[in-house]
């Protein structure tokens, strides 16, 4: 990565003596030898003085920010060996564009994540949102820590002594192999969750939930996760600041390399490999339990699995690839600072990039899943409208009667209209009144179109075999005379003790109309707020349809 200036080797330089033996000269700065002794200070061949822990330049161009070292070892107007100090090279270019590619795929997936997460249809146990969710949220992790890593990868290229950027660097491309993988296995997962969906839409009885399928589908994400866990625990948590011990080869090669190849990478990409094959396996059993209409048993469902898993798939085991060559071999290690920018971004970043914009792109070309099942269950009515002769072209939309009542009204008369048909305060007690009204008005005229017909005698035969009143039914008991209480005493109070039972004796047409005109007083009376008391006896059941 680093194409310095200056030799790269770096060798212990004798001091110069000053004016005494105790004084040493360094870059026009006078230092006292016994302080730089009993502190450990050398001088070395790349312009720099470092005692181990503190390291500073001796460049000529920072003679006025020389260090001062006191007598107690406290050193002040310093400028130290990690700082950016080169330009921007090819690695660091490299990071930049590589960058840029993972924010761009940040937008992506934003967009696919609220295209593919919005609900059309009720939620349904079996089928949770946030399984057609998982896939988005580990693109954008992986895509996080791929803008993180890439960045840092320009202060590698540009910085005297490695330092906290390559630690970055390298730190944040191992947190992204497992975030990768899981962005994989979601993708392929939720693809046989979706095919499993779609047939349990059709018929909800075909795929039991006791079965050996359910079983393998249980417990195989449970598998997966463990191994990229395990491959999480056993690289990530370590110390890390081995990796930037590259200031001489004699320190690279005793402290940086068998840092980045420790056994504990190799261990972790084999995990990394066994959560791969998982993913190989959840494909394999949805094709064999979802795509089994193929016709050819290999070909024929091989076709049925979306392209872009044939990819990314391969994709991820060139990471994981990648991953295990490094634990063996320094030389194509990103954690070395003179690899070649082929591997690190060839097959370090390239496949995670490819890999993200081919989820991407899958994302905007498949619908909804929701309105995929609408279309689905729409096609499906239709077959079966088909069958049954049915011309949905001649049916009015659900919302045509409603419309068409609305057509011509301002919000004011739709609110009335509504109030109209739901009733409510003083429109339904108008409504009662006039509905009292007509019914009385059709009892008269149908009166009186007996007596035209009939003759005027007509209406009394009648009155007499249906116990008195006109309007009273063939089964129901004679109602009880109302009488009003007024000031004087009781008026048109009846005997209480008179059989209702009995047929009516003959009375005469004079008798016959008082009686009338006496129970519409003694109603109008009891209408107009008096206490109205009832003077018939105990009702007797005379059928089961007076009940």
């Amino acid at each position: 990565m680093l194409a310095p200036s200056i030799p790269y080797r770096r060798a212990l330089e004798p001091f110069v003596t000053g004016t005494n033996t105790t004084d040493v000269v360094i870059n026009g700065m006078h230092y006292n030898r016994t302080t730089l002794n009993t502190y450990n200070f050398a001088l070395y061949s790349n312009s720099t003085i470092s005692n181990g822990s503190y390291c500073y330049l001796t460049f000529p161009q920072f003679s006025d920010y020389m260090p001062v070292i006191y007598p107690n070892g406290s050193i002040t107007n310093g400028t130290s060996c990690y700082i950016p100090y080169y330009p921007i090279g090819q690695s660091g270019g490299m990071g930049i564009a590589f960058a840029v590619l993972f924010g761009f795929s940040i937008m992506l997936t934003l967009v696919c994540l609220r295209k593919h997460g919005q609900l059309f249809l009720p939620q349904e146990k079996r089928f949770r949102a946030i399984g057609r969710r998982w896939s988005w949220y580990w693109a954008l992790f992986v895509a996080g820590c791929g803008i993180i890593s890439t960045i840092s990868a320009i202060d590698v290229d540009r910085y005297y002594l490695q330092s906290s950027p390559l630690i970055i660097q390298t730190l944040f491309w191992y947190l992204m192999v497992p975030g990768l993988l899981a962005c994989v296995w979601e993708n392929v997962r939720h693809w046989g969750s979706w095919s499993e969906r779609q047939l349990h839409d059709v018929d909800p009885f075909a795929l039991p939930q006791d079965d050996s399928r359910s079983k393998v589908e249980f417990y195989l994400p449970l598998i997966f996760y463990l191994f990229a866990w395990l491959n999480f625990f056993m690289i990530i948590p370590r110390n890390w600041l081995g990796f930037q011990a590259q200031a001489d080869p004699i320190q690279t090669v005793t402290i940086a390399k068998p840092t980045a190849t420790d056994p504990r990478f190799r261990a972790g990409a084999i995990l990394a490999f066994l959560a791969w094959l998982c993913i190989c396996i959840s494909l394999w059993h949805s094709v064999k339990h979802y795509r089994s209409h193929a016709r050819n048993r290999f070909l024929g469902r091989l076709r049925t699995i979306p392209l872009h898993f044939l990819l990314t798939i391969p994709l991820a085991l060139a990471t994981i690839g990648y991953a295990e060559a490094q634990g063996w071999l320094w030389t194509i290690n990103n954690a070395n600072d003179a690899v070649n920018d082929g591997w690190v971004y060839g097959l370090g970043y390239g496949p995670a990039v490819l890999i993200l914009y081919l989820n991407a792109f899958a994302g905007l070309h498949y619908p909804n899943e929701d309105l995929e099942l609408i279309r689905q269950r729409v096609v499906r009515g239709r077959a079966v409208d088909a069958e049954l002769g049915l011309d949905r072209r001649t049916r009015k939309p659900w919302w045509w009667t409603r419309v068409a009542n609305e057509i011509g009204l301002d919000n004011d008369a739709k609110l009335r209209a509504l109030a109209g048909e739901v009733g409510g305060g003083p429109a339904t007690g108008g409504r009662i009144d006039r509905q009292i009204e007509l019914r009385a008005l059709t009892a008269e005229r149908e009166e009186e179109g007996r007596d035209r017909q009939y003759g005027a005698g007509a209406g009394l035969a009648e009155e007499r075999s249906f116990g008195g009143d006109p309007l009273s039914r063939p089964f129901r008991d004679e109602e009880p005379e109302i009488a009003t209480l007024t000031g004087s005493g009781v008026s048109g109070m009846s005997d209480p003790f008179r059989d209702l039972t009995s047929p009516m004796a003959p009375q005469s047409q004079g008798q016959m109309q008082r009686g009338v005109l006496e129970r519409e007083n003694s109603m109008a009376s009891f209408g107009s707020g008096t206490t109205a008391v009832s003077a018939a006896g105990p009702q007797r059941v005379r059928s089961m349809l007076d009940i």
